[in-house]
């Protein structure tokens, strides 16, 4: 079990990378079994990352489901025929609109912690495997070189095949350029991009459905 620790910006701080130091002599010292290593630390890895797909999931699930819903309410004051439109109800719809609004703040404050978190549990994995190739020839290297062909359809990758391909080892704070502080490349994207927009699209149906509300009632 992984101790987690909640910083100001969980998104740019990785609790695990001093965990990591503390387990790397295990795995780069002279005992042990580099295959062993390598095949429990890649099922630890995955196992992580399909944690934080399925919390992703779920969260992107509900949040579709909340904003479906308030879509239909926002709908009302155009949909419901001038004589049903009363001060009341619009007041009513709006009460409900803001309701689940503050659903999907609540809930999307909650999950980001959560996959934030997780994030940093499958970035502890993959540092630990990175080490444990260490043991092995440059050749067998598997996980680090996919590691490093991500990589390498942002930038030049030279400096990094020079890193982790060579016969000398890497000290553990030196997989970071590999996996990354924090949130990864896709991570970063996927994550925190979906939170944001999320919450955009909430302002953009929150302004129309009150202006939809006004106009109906006093300009309607």
């Amino acid at each position: 079990m992984i101790t987690k620790t909640k910083s100001k910006s969980p998104e740019f701080s990785d609790p695990g990378l001093s965990a990591t130091s503390l387990s790397v002599a295990r795995l780069t010292g002279d005992g042990g079994d580099g295959e062993v290593d390598r095949e429990f630390l890649l099922q630890a890895a995955a196992m992580q990352d399909s944690l934080l797909q399925s919390y992703r999931t779920t969260h992107t699930t509900m949040q579709a489901i909340l904003l479906a819903i308030g879509v239909g309410v926002a709908l009302v004051p155009l949909s419901l025929p001038s004589s049903a439109l009363t001060p009341f109800s619009a007041a009513a719809a709006g009460s409900f609109l803001a309701l689940l609004w503050s659903l999907h703040r609540y809930s999307g404050r909650m999950m980001r912690d959560v996959v934030i978190e997780r994030g940093h549990d499958v970035n502890y994995w993959q540092r630990l495997l990175i080490m444990a190739e260490q043991k092995m020839p440059p050749y067998r290297r598997f996980f680090t070189t996919f590691k490093i062909h991500q990589q390498a359809r942002r930038s030049s990758v030279g400096h990094l095949e020079q890193l982790f391909l060579a016969a000398r080892p890497i000290e553990a704070h030196e997989a970071t350029a590999l996996i990354g502080a924090g949130l990864g490349h896709t991570r970063m994207a996927v994550d925190t991009q979906l939170f944001f927009w999320l919450s955009r699209a909430w302002d953009l149906l929150l302004f129309v459905g009150a202006t939809a509300a006004c106009w109906r009632v006093y300009l309607g």
